[in-house]
């Protein structure tokens, strides 16, 4: 069964502590989430050709920064102008779009976002005004097939929607679909007709009449879309074949098949063929799925709508531009997308899609970092309590060729899948011995093989023989007996890739390097149970860096005066954290890089980049293993990142506000000192600095 909507993601992703979303933006979403669960440097900049064949730099913001990105507020600037009914609408959607605004994943100004630019206006070419109100930006990530507007106009489109896709004229069907939802005004209807309906219906007659709703304006938008589609001189086969693109985005962009050479090791070491399926479902198409509890109408529906609006529509001479550039912006995207799936931990998808991307560029050197980032970020999740099986799809419902994958990864044990990940690392360092990310990728991995329950003896396993892959079987077993017996003999094949170890010496030197990473673990633990313990830092205060504070305005019901107020304690904190710079500036050199500037493109990347890197440390913390990154060195030109210090206040209309502080350890994802405070009814910008500069003293950076 398929769902026809992204929409739940987005809100998720823009919106997580506040209540008043029950009533928020819906994000409008052309593209398919699935309920299979489908889900070198680190942020260079994007150049406007790249050889792939080689390497390839993630994309960035390149030249001024658009306002969007600088003040979100002054898009609602006009609330004191509206009735009561719009403000509260307006402040509804200021609230539910902040946190996505100000997430860093919207590029501008690179190659995708002026690509998708060229085609909005093409689009409109007979309504400037429109096409100057409405914005278009790439939105980076690991989303397959997310496209969505919001009401103040921004247009987000995924460079996993794009990879997807399979022409030009695809991508501008859905980017017209997006201009008929801001067109049509579905952002406030849906907002309007949910109040209407809050307090009158149960919950699950509220859900019902959205989704009702919701598929009403999905054929609304269809509909008008295709017009606006058709009027810009494009075909109708088009749009259909799009959305046939779109529900195939459960599958991977990539398309190649999985076999025993799966993970091409140098050492020609092939799976046994025991482990593959004998046969692979092509990929689906059934497109007249179910769709009562889904947002949008199936697949079958959208296009029978659009058939039947092809006849009313008259077609425009054909004047789109050709599609020349689209292989090149779909390759981008394709790049952008294994860069994202490996930061966003959909390590599965990115180890599949550079996989098939290595066959077209086999020496390219940010695939095969990807490769390796892929299977570690696997091999962390296999020893995780099995989190692994949460990015698993039962085989049978992931029709395509990476169904083998999900296949394989269910049935291998830890040891076979760190033997044959770690074999993966040692091949790239083979090429690259210089790469000190992939050498500690290689110890961690290390350190995984040596505490699996089956290495309690780690002699007696690794000296074991080895077992015969091309075992002769008795004939009179049965096929079950058969494969009982073949999973046993095979279960030690991973033997085939430790031939390093295959001699006492060799495993004696293999355990030495363990100690040290022990004794590393015990000093984070050390920093964890005693905070004022942090002689380390305080003797290296440049690899501290201290993030603006986040203030945010919390309450069920929000008037126009709370987010001046908190908007207003923003500027205040920082005027005031400024001012004792000033001061003090012997003492608080670390204040020197405490603001993002807001019109800078440098800064704007580089909070992309701490952001996503940030929550990628948090999670490999939270499995207990470090990220494996030395990614400290690309953002900041004033000396190596290892720290951040991060601070967030809560402006708390019904209750107490709310302060805490952070100490964070980029590289273990670690906190290594906190402290929250309640500070009583009101908060001030005083109480925050002052709380700040309490807070570095404590952990050694002030006196």
């Amino acid at each position: 069964m398929i769902s026809a909507s992204l929409k739940s993601h987005s809100i998720r992703q823009s919106v997580k502590i506040f209540y008043l979303l029950k009533a928020s933006l819906k994000f409008y979403v052309l593209g398919l989430l699935l309920i299979f669960k489908a889900s070198a440097a680190l942020f260079a900049q994007a150049l406007p050709a790249q050889d792939f064949s080689h390497d390839y730099f993630p994309i960035q913001a390149v030249g001024e920064v658009p306002f969007d990105f600088i003040n979100h507020w002054y898009a609602f600037d006009d609330f004191h102008d509206q009735e009561k009914s719009i403000e509260n609408y307006q402040i509804n959607q200021y609230y539910s779009t902040r946190s996505l605004v100000n997430s860093g994943k919207f590029s501008f100004g690179d190659p995708i976002t002026n690509y998708l630019e060229s085609i909005k206006n093409e689009l409109l070419k007979d309504d400037k005004e429109l096409a100057d109100t409405i914005r278009i930006y790439l939105y980076r990530g690991a989303s397959p097939g997310l496209g969505f507007m919001m009401s103040t106009g921004m247009i987000g489109i995924s460079n996993g929607l794009i990879a997807g896709l399979g022409s030009k004229a695809e991508l501008a069907f859905v980017i017209a679909h997006e201009i008929a939802h801001f067109k049509l005004s579905h952002a406030w209807e849906s907002y309007s007709q949910g109040k209407l309906n809050e307090d009158d219906l149960d919950k699950v007659e509220l859900i019902e009449n959205q989704l009702i709703r919701s598929k009403k304006q999905e054929s609304e938008a269809d509909s008008l879309g295709l017009i606006i589609f058709k009027n810009a001189g494009y075909d109708t086969p088009a749009a259909i074949d799009c959305l046939k693109h779109l529900y195939e985005t459960y599958h991977p962009f990539g398309r190649c098949d999985v076999d025993a050479d799966l993970f091409e090791l140098e050492n020609d070491f092939k799976l046994p063929q025991f482990y593959l399926r004998e046969t692979v479902d092509p990929i689906a198409t059934d497109y007249s799925y179910q769709d009562r509890r889904h947002t949008h109408p199936n697949i079958e529906k959208r296009i029978s709508l659009i058939e039947a609006m092809d006849k009313k529509v008259a077609s425009s001479p054909s004047s789109a531009s050709a599609d020349a550039e689209f292989g090149a912006i779909q390759e981008l995207c394709k790049m952008e997308t294994v860069h994202w799936q490996v930061l966003e931990r959909d390590y599965i998808n990115a180890f599949y899609n550079s996989n098939c991307l290595l066959q077209k560029y086999s020496q390219n050197r940010f695939l095969r970092k990807s490769n390796i980032r892929a299977v570690y970020g696997m091999v962390v999740l296999k020893v995780a309590n099995r989190k692994i099986n949460d990015l698993l799809v039962d085989p049978k419902r992931i029709p395509g060729p990476v169904q083998e994958l999900h296949h394989l990864l269910r049935n291998f044990n830890t040891p076979q899948l760190v033997a044959l990940s770690r074999q993966k690392v040692l091949d790239y360092l083979q090429q690259f011995p210089e790469d000190q990310e992939a050498e500690e990728i290689l110890r961690n991995i290390n350190r995984i093989l040596q505490e699996d329950p089956s290495m309690r003896d780690i002699y007696a396993t690794l000296l074991k023989p080895k077992p015969d892959l091309n075992p002769i079987l008795d004939s009179a077993l049965t096929e079950r007996q058969k494969h009982i017996k073949l999973k046993y003999q095979l279960a030690d094949f991973y033997l085939y890739l430790l031939a390093d170890l295959r001699d006492s010496a060799s495993i004696n030197n293999f355990i030495e390097p363990y100690k040290g990473i022990q004794d590393s673990l015990a000093l984070v633990s050390q920093l964890k149970e005693d905070p004022y313990n942090f002689n380390l830092i305080t003797k290296a205060p440049e690899k501290v860096v201290m993030i603006s504070p986040n203030i945010f305005p919390y309450a069920r019901e929000l008037w126009l005066m709370d987010f001046q107020t908190v908007r207003q304690i923003e500027v205040d904190v920082k005027d005031r954290l400024g001012e004792y710079r000033a001061t003090n500036a012997a003492k608080l050199d670390i204040l020197y890089r405490l603001e993002w500037e807001r019109s800078s493109v440098a800064d704007y990347n580089r909070m992309s980049a701490v952001k996503a890197l940030v929550q990628e440390a948090e999670d490999f913390n939270h499995f207990g293993y470090s990220t494996a990154r030395s990614y400290q060195k690309y953002l900041f030109k004033e000396g190596p990142l290892e720290y951040l210090t991060l601070s967030d206040a809560l402006y708390n209309i019904d209750g107490s506000d709310w302060y805490r502080f952070r100490l964070f350890d980029m590289k273990t994802g670690a906190t290594l000192y906190q402290r929250e405070d309640k500070k009583g009814s009101e908060i001030s910008d005083r109480e925050i600095a002052n709380g700040i500069m309490d807070d570095l003293q404590e952990i050694g950076l002030l006196e």
